[in-house]
């Protein structure tokens, strides 16, 4: 059976009627997850889809392909997981909003542009990665590190990187893990083994984040 993610408890219409939407997906051979919205009416579906995805991708030994359609760069960390464990990685988007790291990751990746035949307005090239303030994200993690027992890469991604927009936080982090400044790590979780928490550190051989910390002291 498959999965329809969204915040059912918003009411659904159409034609002037009430849809009990659930009970509709349920008909056609599909189960409605409830994933409810956080207070500030921002979606977080796109993190219940890639948690499950990583789960099936943890028991399934016998799948040996995905595929993600979308270019979110929100997906880029479950990509990475996907082409480590040997799998086939299939990405479906448009190619102008695509994430770069999605693009990078896949194979192969699929444009849905010429999938369709169609032409699109903006320019299809995919901007450069944006240089960003190495300085002010490793003490910001040095910071998270001497403060918690252990920083969980979602908690650093969405709250001490919250000043950002959410849209680049994912390829932020993203790119501090390839260039080496950061790396990953699995952190015991008590309260399910099974899943562990993705954790991340400073990788503090790297020679800029040396000569970073070096200042403060």
């Amino acid at each position: 059976m498959g999965h329809v993610y969204g915040d059912w408890t918003f009411s659904h219409t159409f034609a002037g009627q009430k849809v009990h939407t659930p009970r509709a997906f349920l008909e056609h051979g599909y189960e409605a997850k409830q994933v409810a919205v956080k207070p500030s009416g921002q979606d977080r579906t796109d993190t219940t889809m890639a948690l499950e995805a990583y789960e099936v991708l943890l028991q399934g030994s016998n799948i040996t392909a995905f595929m993600i359609v979308s270019g979110d760069g929100d997906f880029a960390y479950l990509a990475r997981k996907i082409r480590s464990q040997g799998k086939r990685l299939i990405v479906c988007a448009l190619t102008n909003s695509a994430s770069p790291e999605i693009i990078t990751i896949s194979n192969p990746f699929v444009s849905i542009e010429s999938l369709l035949n169609i032409t699109v307005t903006t320019s299809t090239l995919i901007s450069p990665k944006p240089k960003y303030n190495w300085e002010e994200f490793i003490n910001l993690l040095a910071k998270a590190e001497k403060t918690l027992p252990f920083v969980a890469l979602k908690l650093f991604r969405d709250q001490w990187l919250s000043f950002e927009n959410p849209k680049l936080r994912g390829r932020i982090v993203n790119e501090a893990i390839d260039e080496g400044i950061a790396k990953t790590f699995n952190q015991p979780n008590p309260k399910n083994p099974s899943f562990p928490t993705t954790a991340i550190k400073l990788n503090r051989s790297h020679q800029l984040v040396k000569e970073i910390l070096e200042k403060k002291t």
